[in-house]
């Protein structure tokens, strides 16, 4: 009875493991390579839009490339027939993107942010100029009319 048991554990395992060990199929292998490609898509428009708002975009735009080149090695082994790397590859490519896209919406909104607030230094500098110029004129006002009264208090000679 235990043999059958045993048996029995064994095959329940075998049966159990064999998906695990197969790895992805057809189907799924296409699936996540078209999931991947949408993925590309829609962060390679992100950091459009992010370059557009002024960002700078050189690290993420390498992380695309990089991302790019993930999706190409996945169908590239989608066609040899290689299901499970096209998988791995397409998955790999989608976390790359996803973490991409993520870096992009963060620099859009800071260039954003940035580029609404140009008018506060603006602002600033015109303020500041017009405080300058005020206290210059009431310096000028005060040395003139220290002179003028020590004009008028002086009394006049006259040389033969």
């Amino acid at each position: 009875m235990q043999c059958w048991v045993r048996l029995f554990a064994v095959a329940f395992i075998l049966v159990a493991c064999v998906p695990l060990c197969v790895g992805a199929g057809e189907d799924e292998a296409r699936q996540a390579v078209a999931d991947a490609e949408i993925s590309l898509r829609t962060a390679f428009k992100t950091v459009l839009n992010a370059e557009a708002a002024g960002a700078n975009t050189s690290v993420v735009v390498e992380r695309l490339t990089a991302a790019g080149d993930l999706l190409t090695e996945a169908e590239t082994a989608l066609t040899a027939g290689d299901f499970s790397l096209a998988f791995d590859k397409a998955e790999t490519c989608m976390a790359l993107t996803n973490s991409t896209r993520t870096d992009a919406e963060a620099s859009w909104s800071a260039a954003e942010t940035a580029t609404s607030r140009w008018w506060i230094p603006v602002i600033t500098s015109v303020l500041s100029s017009c405080v300058f110029l005020v206290i210059l004129f009431l310096v000028w006002r005060s040395f003139r009319y220290r002179f003028d009264t020590k004009l008028l208090k002086s009394k006049p000679e006259v040389k033969d």
